[in-house]
């Protein structure tokens, strides 16, 4: 694993709190739980090109040390601030950075494509912290809580304040706040569970500080992310799984004392390997997990035991159903404003019925974004309860929205109504059935018992019939239907509809995935009230849907997300398939990569550079001795000519004034020129500048003639 560190040597010799990182190396090597660690502290000369050539797949984390970005005009502010690209692309190939306190109020320090790490002046005290949201960077590897300290928080200039500032919570528009003061303001943030990348940024100068702990979780998050494997048992037995993850840097080892708290491990990990010994997950602990979606391994037999050589494990999936609840909770989170200001009955429609669906079943009490307890989102709704032009397909739609917001409201008798007087094709009879179910003006039975009868023929009208039979099972209208004598039959008939138009090979090409998502809640209920061959047409649904969820979560509409996570959580709640299982597995079979790593971090960081500019000067090297052939050949004219015009202008002269009293001059001027001809190729010699070496014949000639008239001792 190779960590970049970047540092200001200005700063860093001008802070009486600063030590040259020596305090940050050591917690990296020997605090975070990182495995081998390969070190780079590049030199202020060279912060810009490692910055230019960042890659996730190489570079696990780039740090920024305390004040190392601020003073603007630094070598190495300029680099981070003319690197901001390359940065962002790094983080969103999976790269991580650490920014730790920057003494630079109201000052953008570090502009990326989602977030602006931006710092503010903090009033007043910082101790206690309080815990703004539970995630993994407070529990791994060390316990960070309300009654965490700093070591060294009291001392010389720091004094009692702690932290001189504190983050911009606005401008981290892809993070969220994890750590904050007494006075609540933000000190530390990370990145969202739905953002790629991993960005920390802290108010605190946690390695001035010697603020072992958090340091080390916060270096661990960006350096390997959230903890996907929990390993339990103790460590003094060789269990071969456990080893294999624990070395792919994956994995974690649970605590002891204090023991590890899966509640503030935020998002959940997705494996648990279990032990055998007096120190294996608690049975509590193994709930806990389960229920929040997780596979537990548990190796029973190892090879040596085995007479076939086989290697026993026993696994328990978990639901999944509490990962979709918590990525719709963290989609809700994210388009709150969107919502409140919606116009459209589609997206309102799904979005209030998945959060009731939510809240009711798998979101905790604290959560409060259960929309039919919210006056917000009742006061803020209430105009889309029946809007110009409305068609009867939007007045359903609304209908099952401001039943669950405003059931006693007047206009919900009005919307049914006008379903009852509009023209929605030969399926109409069936939409005002349900609309009259709804209200009580329709026996369930009935409804149901003309739906069996009825012919369909089409996957957009099979759709808003399962649609309405998902709402109406959820508002607990169809359970004494289905209990009724002839019910099971009823059932089974309309299930004939949905097999029928599966077998026949009905195109769900052109089916929007919110359409296939209503078959999926339709067949789920359709299993609940006693139909169980509907499992068949729910699986053959599920897994195109699962795909579509992850290739596009990036770019997904809220409504069709929404939707789409509603399905697949109700899926997993009457017909669990324990795929996700499968593929935690995949964590721990993956190949390990090796890395080999120097002894020591500054060892380290001075062996990579010293290799960086050996090569360097070999290149350098190469490059001369290619250009040495023609720089020579150039020289050595040079030389010749420098002679031979000397030499030409003196014939001319004593040619001209052969007769006069200048021409004894002659043989002194030729004497001159060879001269000047014997001190230039000496010059030139010395400096390795002409192909004659001391050795050759020419070279022994200069050497003689020069030792003839410049003797030296």
């Amino acid at each position: 694993m190779r960590i970049v560190i970047i540092s200001d040597p200005l700063e860093s010799g001008r802070q009486i709190h600063s030590d040259g990182g020596s305090f940050l190396h050591e917690v990296i090597t020997g605090h975070s739980d990182l495995g081998r660690v390969t070190l780079v502290t590049p030199s202020e000369d060279e912060v810009a090109d490692e910055l230019s050539h960042l890659r996730a797949s190489e570079t696990a984390a780039v740090i920024f040390e305390t004040n190392s970005l601020r003073h603007p005009d630094s070598i190495v502010a300029r680099a981070a601030r003319g690197r901001a690209r390359e940065l962002s692309e790094y983080l969103q190939d999976g790269g991580g950075i650490l920014v730790l306190h920057q003494f630079v109020p109201d000052r953008p320090v570090l502009e990326l494509s989602t977030d602006t790490v931006t710092f503010t002046p903090h009033h007043g005290q910082v101790l206690p912290l309080t815990l703004d949201a539970p995630r993994s960077v407070l529990e791994v590897p060390h316990r960070v809580d309300e009654r965490s300290r700093p070591p060294s928080g009291s001392s010389s200039q720091l004094g009692e304040l702690v932290s001189w500032l504190a983050i911009e919570a606005e401008q981290l528009a892809g993070s969220e706040i994890v750590l904050r003061s007494a006075q609540g303001s933000p000190l530390l943030s990370v990145s969202s569970t739905e953002v790629a990348g991993r960005l920390a940024v802290s108010a605190l100068p946690l390695d001035w500080h010697r603020w072992r702990d958090l340091l080390a979780n916060a270096v661990r998050y960006v350096s390997v992310g959230d903890p996907q494997v929990i390993v339990w048992g103790g460590d003094d037995r060789y269990e071969p799984t456990a080893e294999r993850a624990l070395a792919s840097g994956t994995a974690v080892r649970a605590r002891q004392d204090p023991p590890t708290q899966l509640e503030r491990l935020v998002p959940a990990p997705l494996l648990h390997i279990d032990g055998d010994d007096d120190r294996q997950m608690p049975h509590h602990m193994r709930s806990t997990a389960l229920r929040r979606g997780a596979t537990v391994l548990r190796p029973t037999q190892r090879a040596q035991q085995a007479a076939d050589g086989t290697v026993g494990y026993a696994v328990t999936v978990g639901s999944a159903s509490y990962r979709y609840a918590q990525a719709a909770l963290a989609t809700l989170a994210t388009s709150e404003a969107e919502l409140t200001a919606a116009h459209d009955p589609y997206l309102l429609r799904n979005v209030t019925v998945a959060a009731e669906y939510f809240a009711r079943h798998h979101w905790s009490p604290q959560v409060r974004r259960r929309p039919s307890q919210d006056p917000k989102v009742i006061a803020a709704t209430v105009r889309t309860v029946q809007f110009q032009n409305m068609t009867a397909t939007s007045a359903l739609v609304s209908l099952q929205t401001h039943y669950l917001l405003r059931p006693e409201d007047p206009a919900i008798g009005n919307l049914v109504r006008m379903i009852q007087r509009s023209e929605a094709g030969p399926n109409g009879d069936l939409y005002a059935g349900a609309a009259q179910v709804l209200s009580g003006d329709l026996n369930a039975s009935t409804w149901l018992q003309r739906m069996g009868r009825q012919q369909i023929s089409s996957m957009s009208t099979l759709s808003r019939v399962a649609d309405w039979i998902a709402y109406l099972d959820a508002q607990d209208r169809l359970p004494q239907a289905a209990d009724a004598e002839d019910g099971s039959e009823i059932m089974a008939q309309i299930l004939t509809h949905f097999t029928r138009l599966f077998g026949e090979g009905a195109s769900l090409e052109h089916l929007s995935h919110e359409a296939r998502a209503n078959l999926v809640l339709g067949l789920c209920s359709l299993h609940e009230l006693g139909c169980l061959q509907a499992d068949d047409l729910i699986h053959q649904l599920v897994p195109e849907l699962e795909l579509w969820l992850g290739e596009h979560r990036e770019t997904l509409h809220v409504s069709a997300r929404i939707r789409v996570l509603h399905a697949l959580a109700r899926t997993e709640e009457v017909s669990p398939s324990g795929a996700h299982g499968i593929q935690a597995l995949e964590l721990v079979s993956s190949p390990i990569e090796r890395e080999i790593a120097a002894e020591s971090g500054v060892g380290e960081s001075l062996a990579a550079r010293n290799k960086r500019l050996l090569e360097k000067i070999d290149l350098l090297e190469e490059s001369g001795r290619s250009r040495q052939a023609p720089y020579r050949l150039g020289v050595s004219c040079a030389v010749l000519l420098a002679v031979a015009i000397p030499a030409m202008l003196a014939f001319f002269a004593v040619r001209e004034l052969g007769g006069s009293d200048y021409s004894d001059l002659l043989i002194p001027a030729l004497v001159g020129c060879v001269l000047l001809l014997l001190g230039l190729l000496t010059v030139f010699q010395r400096r390795g500048l002409i192909p004659w070496t001391s050795d050759s014949a020419i070279g022994r000639t200069i050497n003689d003639l020069r030792q003839r008239f410049w003797p030296t001792t």
